[in-house]
């Protein structure tokens, strides 16, 4: 009795999926849904396989049982491709499936897309090489699809396969061990990995840009040096006694002002008013002018670098560095193979604990039910989207706002397969036409068609010309201008109102003597002079005695 009643309020979990028993079905099994399975002889394989051919369900109060027949048993699945129209399912992902916008009426397809084109230049050469006819019918579903734990049943497209709604799934799906259980599938027709796709990160300008080649320690170095040059060639000059430019007319010194001046002329590479006379000064300022030299070629050649190619500030790019990380949010479509992928590489790879650890315990969820939800998620947010490659390429390139950039370099590289039933007789057919476009190179034309179009971001698809550099990083040179232009008019002033109100002369300073335009007026002034000399008494040794006041 105590084991009955377990099962009836505990189910447990069997080969056919979960048993439910209930009071009310005098114990029936209820909640349960069984496969109808049937045999067909394969001649590739020489043996017989099973297939699903239809379900048997039952519910809660019903004993009846529920049939539902999902293929044809009296189908005849052994005449390939020909006069054969294909159930095709796909799922919109861009630029593999998408809706076609230019469709006007019925007769215009559906769809449009990387896959599609292939799927008709597989037609197109089936029926070339061959000259076997068939036609297609395209149904979309919401996705790849993954295996269900509980029924072990798989949804989205490749459940489509599975179940035989679908004679093949013809989108861009990943080859991969679980998937080849229940599907086969076709040859590879590309081969890419995942990447991460991010928000472009802002441009960085700086007013002060040209100071940047020199870090701030750097800057104060030369500085500091500077003053201390002049000082330094002060010193020397007054220690020499060969620091003393003498001429017939003048003798000058090489004063502290002359000194500082030429240390700061000669860092600005250019010429002093005086340099040292001596030799030592003349030994210290020439290693001077070669430390100048070096610094201000070292800035010259990082100056250019630093204005011509934009600075991003971007923490991350590498998978190692997100995981590092709190800030960026990341994660991938919920439900994919992607999810799986790193779900169970978390079981044997560090790297991959933390990024699912993050993925599957961060509130609200990083994982979205679509890509469509992640390129907005991460335009709109401080989020980091993980998808296939070539997807994201495509969704980089298309961006017009050019917000969206892909970071670090691809990982699980996977194979691009067509999915069919377990066992078709058209799945040769498909992958040898796949390998005959390969070799010709139709395959690859199909894929630069659809994968490396112009960018709709001007700055990434290299045909505009290259940005020139920007006001923002040189304004710091034009308001250093604008404020030594004020300091210099500021300076003026003050020197004017120095020498007119407060400076007194000096005591050798030559006292402007009378000066005689006129003949006749100097004539004048030395018979007066004559007059008064002859006036004033004499001494003995014939100098004239003025009297005193």
């Amino acid at each position: 009795m105590l084991k009955d009643n377990m099962l009836k309020e505990f189910p447990i979990n069997g080969r056919t999926g979960k048993i439910w028993f209930d009071e009310e079905s005098h114990g029936f099994r209820v909640m349960t849904s069984l496969d109808l399975m049937s045999s067909k002889h394969n001649d590739d394989y020489n043996t017989n396989l099973w297939y699903r051919v239809g379900t048997w369900t039952s519910h809660p109060n019903e004993t009846e049982m529920n049939f539902n027949i999902t293929h044809n048993l009296f189908e005849d699945k052994s005449r390939g491709l020909e006069g054969r129209e294909l159930k095709v399912v796909t799922t919109i992902e861009k630029p593999f499936v998408m809706w076609n916008d230019k469709r006007k009426g019925k007769d215009d397809p559906q769809f449009t897309g990387y896959c599609i084109d292939l799927l008709e230049a597989i037609k197109t050469d089936i029926d070339a090489s061959s000259g076997i006819h068939f036609n297609y019918d395209i149904y979309n579903v919401s996705k790849y699809g993954i295996k269900d734990p509980n029924t072990g049943r798989w949804t989205g497209i490749v459940g489509e396969v599975e179940s035989e709604r679908a004679d093949i799934a013809v989108a861009g799906m990943i080859r991969n061990y679980e998937r080849e259980t229940v599907v086969d599938f076709t040859a590879s027709f590309m081969r890419y990995g995942v990447g991460i796709l991010m928000k472009r990160p802002k441009e960085s300008s700086s007013v002060f840009g040209f100071v940047e080649p020199l870090n701030s320690q750097v800057w104060v170095c030369i500085g500091v040096a500077t003053f201390a040059i002049g000082l330094m060639l002060f010193v020397v000059s007054k220690m020499s006694p060969y620091s003393r430019n003498e001429s017939t007319d003048e003798i000058t010194e090489f004063s502290f002002k002359n000194a500082m001046w030429f240390a700061l002329a000669s860092f600005m590479q250019q010429g002093g008013d005086q340099t040292p006379s001596s030799i030592s000064g003349r030994i210290l300022g020439a290693f001077w002018w070669f430390f100048s030299l070096i610094v201000i070629a070292t800035y010259t050649a990082n100056l250019a670098a630093f204005l011509t190619i934009t600075r991003m500030e971007n923490q991350v790019d590498s998978l190692e560095k997100l995981s590092d990380q709190i800030k960026i949010k990341y994660g991938t479509i919920r439900d994919s193979s992607l999810e799986v992928f790193f779900k169970e590489q978390a079981k044997v790879d560090t790297l991959y604990e933390n990024l699912w650890k993050h993925m599957s315990t961060t509130i609200p969820s990083p994982m979205v039910d679509q890509d469509s939800d992640g390129y907005e998620r991460v335009r709109n947010d401080d989020y980091a989207f993980m998808w296939d490659y070539p997807v994201l390429q495509y969704q980089k390139k298309m961006d017009k706002d050019c917000k969206l950039t892909i970071v670090g370099q691809a990982f699980n590289q996977k194979e691009y397969s067509f999915a069919v039933q377990k066992g078709s007789d058209f799945r040769e057919e498909i992958t040898l036409s796949i390998l005959r476009l390969q070799e010709t190179g139709e395959l690859e034309k199909i894929r630069q068609r659809w994968f490396e179009q112009e960018s709709e971001c001007l700055e990434q698809s290299g045909s505009s010309a290259a940005a020139g550099i920007n006001i923002n990083n040189v304004a710091g040179v034009f308001y250093i201008l604008i404020m030594g232009s004020g300091l210099a008019f500021f300076t003026a002033c003050i020197e004017i109102i120095w020498h007119k109100y407060l400076s007194v002369p000096d005591k050798g300073e030559d006292v402007e003597t009378p000066r005689f335009t006129d003949e006749n007026n100097r004539d004048v002034v030395i018979r007066s002079m004559e007059n008064h000399l002859s006036r004033t008494p004499l001494h003995p040794n014939g100098d004239p005695i003025f009297p005193r006041s």
